[in-house]
C-alpha cells in the first residue's frame, strides 16, 4: 500500500525481481563455461635453483650470531632449530642487520642449532 506524503512524493513497496529458469529454446546455441585445455605454452628461461634465494647455517653455544649471508635483501624468514630437538623451534631475542649482506641475531641465552634465513 502505497504512503502519500505532502507534496508529490509517493513511497510504495520495493519491486522484489524474480528470476525463472527456463531451457534454451530452439536455435539457441549454448556456450560451455570451460573448454578443453589449450596447448603448452613456451618454456621460459630456467629459474634461480634456490641457492640465490636463502642460506643456512650451524652453531654451537652461542648467544650473538652474525651471518654474513650476501643476500641481496634483508631476510623477514628466520628459522631457529635445536640440534638436540631439530623439530623444536627456537624463538630468538633480537634481530637485526647492520649493513647489506650481514643479519645478527641475538639469544636470550646460548644456542646450539641451525638457523635457515629467506
Amino acid at each position: 500500500m502505497p504512503i502519500n506524503l505532502p507534496g508529490s512524493i509517493t513511497i510504495g513497496p520495493p519491486v522484489t525481481p524474480s528470476i525463472a529458469m527456463a531451457p534454451p529454446s530452439s536455435g539457441v546455441v549454448v556456450v560451455p563455461v570451460q573448454g578443453p585445455p589449450g596447448p603448452q605454452g613456451p618454456q621460459g628461461p630456467p629459474g634461480d635453483t634456490g641457492s640465490a634465494l636463502g642460506f643456512a647455517t650451524s652453531v654451537t653455544n652461542q648467544s650473538l650470531v652474525q651471518m654474513i649471508h650476501n643476500l641481496p635483501f634483508k631476510p623477514a624468514g628466520i628459522l631457529c632449530l635445536d640440534t638436540n630437538t631439530p623439530a623444536l623451534t627456537v624463538e630468538y631475542a633480537t634481530v637485526s642487520h647492520p649493513s647489506a649482506g650481514i643479519t645478527e641475531i641475538t639469544f636470550g641465552f646460548p644456542f646450539t642449532g641451525q638457523i635457515f634465513l629467506s
